[in-house]
Formats: structure tokens, C-alpha cells, sequence
């Protein structure tokens, strides 16, 4: 970046810094006051337009209408300045929930010449109610996606990342009710950081928690659903990975006795991992079909829970885990 545009950009965060307590006030008609001073008026009825109750009140520095030429039946934008930043943030929120008039931010003439480069994809996002909100200096669009925000910056994904993994880890079973989108997250996270061995870290590492620290019948489908089956090897690594961490946490006793569905679910995952086409995910497979055969009711769930098609295709992997640890068929 050239001096100049650093010195231009610089410039365009201060003037957006200095306009963060003003809002504009969109179909207001230019006589609504009655011939009360605008703030005055406009002070007065927030409560009533935003169905706050008596209680709260709001202090304005001013309000005035914009210089916008006036035209025929529309009422020229107000301009509004609260004495404080709380007040402005509340008014903002509750605007979209309970007012009839239209609320918006006052930003430099540089930013909006910038956001409106997004109002054709916009407003398609808008229709799916995906649309998130922007951020400044660059101005970029933030769009929800399979319930989470992506966001480019590689400091902003560890931070949620590893504030992820703190809730995992001080909650735990508390977590239960945000395992499946959080942790669907964290396993599309891997294949998007593909090349940056930090980040595929971080969420690694709040995968792990999620493990270790939520319910299992929580924690099963959440790998099973996003990750057995995704295209990129670097998920399936993972998820075979994270379920041999889980065989550890329950051993092979629990795996086996717990309720039916969760028996076949893990039995049909281990066996297809057993015979996944990435070298990198079929040893946690059989690693885990060591452990269970250990069991003495094994070979009789893995007939029933597991189907004859992909039986047959891992009869010689098991007869070759079986003869490892000296059990014979």
C-alpha cells in the first residue's frame, strides 16, 4: 500500500469512527413534528416507535433533517446524534425488530460508494436470509453459511476457534446442545484451511475437546455426518482420527453395550474407514477393530450391525487385525 492510500484509508476509518453515534432516520415525513423542534420531537417519540416502555430515555445532541434536495411525497433522511454510543447501539437493534421506519448507520461517502459494489449479490442473500453485515477498512461482505460466519482473517478464526475449545473444555456436557453446528464447523474448517497447518491445528485441537468433554451420543453424529463421507482426505483423516480418540475415551466395552443405534452407526463408520481410499484414514479404522475384538461379543454385533456387502469386503482386514492379536476366527 502507498503512502497516499494509507493516509486515504486512515482518513476514511476516522471520519466512520467519528460518525459511529449518529444514525439517519428513513420515512419520517418532513411535517411529522409539528412544528416542534425535530430533536425535541424526535427524543420524544423513540420509546413509542420502539416499544421500549417509560422506563429507558435517550439524550440526543442533535437531529436534522439531511440537505438532500426535497422531493414530492418523500420525506428527506434525519440525521440523529446520540450523546452515547449505548443508546445509538440499542436504537439500532431494536429498530429491526419492532420499528416501522427504517434505521441505518451514517458512513462516509467512501464506504457506501463501496458497499453498494455488493447490492446485486446482496440482496440474494438477503432473500435467503444468509446475509451477516459488513465490516470496515477493507469493506467485505459477511455471510452466514451452514450457520456460521466465515470470516478471512486468519487471527479472527483462531480466536473463535479457541474460544470454542475453552467452552468444550470448562462446559462440557453443557456443550451438548452447540456440539452439532459447532462442530460441524471446526471439520469444514480443516478442508478450507487447506496449506495452513495453523489453522487445520486450531481446529484440531477444539475438535479434540469436543470430544473428550461432550456427550458421546452427541459427539458420534457430528462425525459421522459432516466428516466420514466429505470429499477433501484432510476431513476424513480427521474424522477417523477424532473416532479412534473416542473408542479410547469409551473403550470397547461401552462402544459394544451401548444402545443399538449407536453401536451400528460406530461399527458401520469403523469398518468403512477400515477400507477408505486414503492411506492416511484406514489405519485409525483398523486400529479401532483391533481394539473391539478384543471383546467377546464382537464378531457377533459386527454380523449384525455391519452389512453382508461390506462384510465381505473386510473379511480379510479382519481376519489380518484378528490374527494380530492372536484371536482365530
Amino acid at each position: 500500500m502507498t503512502r497516499l492510500a494509507y493516509l486515504e484509508t486512515k482518513a476514511e476509518d476516522l471520519e466512520n469512527h467519528g460518525r459511529r453515534k449518529n444514525l439517519r432516520l428513513f420515512g419520517l415525513r418532513e411535517e411529522a413534528d409539528g412544528g416542534q423542534l425535530l430533536t425535541e420531537f424526535i427524543q420524544s417519540m423513540l420509546l413509542k416507535w420502539l416499544e421500549l416502555g417509560t422506563r429507558r430515555s435517550f439524550v440526543l445532541e442533535r437531529a436534522h433533517h439531511t440537505l438532500a434536495p426535497l422531493k414530492p411525497d418523500q420525506g428527506r433522511a434525519v440525521l440523529i446524534r446520540f450523546s452515547q454510543l449505548q443508546d445509538r447501539e440499542l436504537v439500532f437493534r431494536s429498530a429491526k425488530q419492532r420499528s416501522k421506519l427504517f434505521f441505518a448507520q451514517d458512513l462516509s461517502a467512501e464506504t457506501v460508494r463501496q458497499r453498494s459494489a455488493f447490492n446485486a449479490v446482496r440482496k440474494k442473500f438477503t432473500d435467503k436470509g444468509m446475509i451477516r453485515g459488513f465490516q470496515f477498512n477493507p469493506c467485505r461482505m459477511r455471510v452466514l453459511h451452514n450457520e456460521t460466519v466465515k470470516n478471512l482473517r486468519p487471527s479472527v478464526a483462531c480466536a473463535a476457534m479457541d474460544t470454542i475449545r475453552c467452552l468444550y473444555v470448562h462446559l462440557q456436557k453443557g456443550m451438548d446442545t452447540e456440539a452439532n453446528w459447532t462442530g460441524q464447523a471446526l471439520l469444514l474448517k480443516i478442508s478450507q484451511a487447506c496449506g495452513n497447518a495453523f489453522l487445520q491445528q486450531q481446529a484440531s485441537e477444539a475438535l479434540e475437546a469436543l470430544v473428550q468433554n461432550c456427550s458421546p451420543g452427541r459427539v458420534l453424529p457430528v462425525l459421522l455426518n459432516t466428516g466420514q463421507s466429505h470429499l477433501s482426505p484432510a476431513v476424513r483423516a480427521s474424522t477417523a482420527r477424532l473416532l479412534h480418540l473416542l473408542a479410547d475415551r469409551l473403550g470397547a466395552t461401552k462402544v459394544l453395550t451401548a444402545r443399538q443405534s449407536f453401536t451400528q452407526r460406530f461399527l458401520t463408520a469403523v469398518s468403512k474407514m477400515s477400507l477408505d481410499a486414503a492411506a492416511e484414514v484406514r489405519p485409525h479404522g483398523r486400529a479401532i477393530l483391533q481394539k473391539l475384538a478384543l471383546h467377546r461379543d464382537f464378531m457377533k454385533l459386527w454380523q449384525k450391525n455391519v452389512a453382508e456387502k461390506d462384510r465381505h469386503s473386510l473379511e480379510k482386514v479382519l481376519r489380518n487385525v484378528v490374527k494380530n492379536i492372536k484371536i482365530h476366527i
